[in-house]
């Protein structure tokens, strides 16, 4: 053999090679890409069939300070305490919430209602199962109507303390990225102290 078929045959065998090699890093790009695909698909379909689902618990009136001292911060705050919960299967990354508490002049609810500023989380995650306990203050007004007539009777459905509602909304993301949302409406009853649900889909639904 002379010295160029050589020459042409190791070229030609090295252009093999190198051909096999490119056919070998294209299958492992194609099957990489494709594992991943599959990875997010499954995972998609996890989160959507156990999507994580947030819901309100254990809303309390807690009683402050019932004789203020002038001057002096009251020792108890008044407050109404409230639980976010986690009853989905997959975590909840909370990027907003908004609660409050308002007392209104009558049985008619002001439309849109007067939510609070929203307060942005960081880093607030809820795993499936997992709980926080939060807390809103009430205002100056409400809390001496409190003081004067008590949190709880029958002679306090003629008072405007007949019309106290606690209202408000959590904005969360779930592990696809979706954004979802859930708000409550709840009155005050006087005649049992517990805040009971209003049916009013505009201000009491889950996404």
């Amino acid at each position: 053999m002379s010295h160029s078929e050589q020459f042409l045959v190791a070229n030609w065998k090295e252009l093999c090679g190198l051909t096999i090699t490119f056919c070998a890093l294209i299958a492992l790009i194609w099957q990489t890409s494709e594992t991943r695909r599959a990875v997010n698909i499954a995972r998609s379909t996890l989160v959507s069939t156990f999507r994580p689902k947030l819901i309100l618990r254990n809303i309390t009136l807690r009683q402050g300070t019932n004789i203020p001292t002038h001057g002096v911060p009251d020792a108890h705050q008044w407050k109404v305490d409230y639980v976010i919960a986690n009853i989905g299967g997959t975590g909840a990354h909370v990027t907003m919430k908004s609660f409050a508490v308002k007392m209104f002049d009558g049985k008619e609810l002001p439309f849109p209602l007067p939510y609070a500023k929203p307060v942005e989380e960081n880093a607030f995650v809820l795993k499936p199962g997992e709980e926080r306990e939060f807390s809103v203050g009430l205002e100056e007004d409400l809390i001496a109507l409190f003081r004067h007539l008590g949190v709880r009777g029958g002679y306090l459905d003629h008072q405007r303390t007949a019309f106290v509602y606690f209202f408000g909304f959590v904005q969360y993301i779930d592990g696809i990225q979706i954004v979802r949302k859930m708000a409550v409406m709840r009155h005050y009853d006087t005649q049992t102290a517990r805040f009971l649900v209003v049916s009013d889909p505009d201000s009491e639904y889950a996404d």
